[in-house]
């Protein structure tokens, strides 16, 4: 998370060295394939290789999540995070179960 709070969204197909200089610190989540376009409801290609603003992946509910972790210990938003993908997850299990 960088000081001023906002987070960001990025996808890689592979290794990439990134500067963490004005970091606090960096959490991620590894994806099974084929999940990433379900959980942002975009193509993955409009995603990989990129860096993008949270919100612009997830809207409102992405600037709040990097509101939330960015106050929070880096355990804390990694929790933080877990807890969002689950909601999301739920929400598309939801929405395909009607």
């Amino acid at each position: 998370m960088e000081g001023r709070g906002a987070g960001s969204w990025e996808s890689r197909r592979s290794f990439c060295d990134i500067d963490t200089s004005r970091r606090r610190f960096t959490v991620g989540a590894r994806l099974r394939p084929g999940a990433l376009p379900h959980l942002a409801r975009c193509a993955a290609q409009d995603l990989t290789d990129r860096s993008l603003p949270i919100e612009d992946v997830f809207g409102r509910a992405g600037r709040a999540l990097g509101t939330r972790m960015a106050a929070e210990s880096p355990l804390e938003a990694l929790r933080e995070l877990e807890r969002f993908l689950s909601s999301q997850l739920e929400e598309l299990f939801h929405e395909c179960s009607h």
